[in-house]
């Protein structure tokens, strides 16, 4: 998040698309080597480099934020929220379907075709939504940021839930 509001939306999210192709390339690759300990390895780097490029969540937020005018902004957060859900859906039964047609690496290499096309459709209509006039979001000391969003009860136990609730699906 940082980041972007430094360098513009456009360029992290386009970076963060392109290494979570090149992580899955990487997963693709090692999902073939025959020695089990090297597979390991590779499939464990991979998830390390993903995981590093997957935090661009907040950066979509921000661009949804940037290009929404305040009365839509929920609803296109909502879009955000049922990308995921889709993803959670379908991403397995691709992966399925690519295993049992295709092989051991077959899933790695549709998911890395599958980013590629997102970093050349981004690439391609993405346009910068940052304006130069953007006033940056005054910083807090993280624990007192925390202290006083937990403060409100209604808040507070919205973020309890939803912690119970991802460390449950976890």
């Amino acid at each position: 998040g940082k980041l972007s509001d430094r360098h513009g939306r456009r360029p992290i999210l386009l970076i963060s698309t392109a290494g979570a192709a090149l992580s899955y390339v990487l997963f693709a690759i090692g999902s073939g080597f025959e020695n089990h300990t090297a597979a390991l390895v590779a499939l464990l780097v991979s998830r390390i480099f993903a995981g590093a490029c997957g935090g661009n969540i907040t950066v979509a937020q921000a661009y949804i934020a940037d290009i929404s005018r305040p009365e839509e902004r929920s609803k296109r957060m909502g879009l955000i929220g049922m990308a995921f859900g889709l993803g959670f859906i379908f991403g397995p039964a691709i992966s399925g379907v690519a295993l049992k047609f295709g092989g051991a690496t077959a899933p790695g290499w549709t998911a890395a075709a599958l980013c590629a096309a997102n970093f050349i459709l981004a690439f391609s209509i993405l346009a910068e939504s940052l304006k130069p006039e953007s006033g940056h979001a005054s910083s807090r000391p993280h624990l007192a940021q925390w202290g006083h969003t937990l403060s409100q009860p209604r808040i507070g136990l919205l973020i309890f839930i939803f912690f119970l609730a991802t460390f449950a699906f976890s």
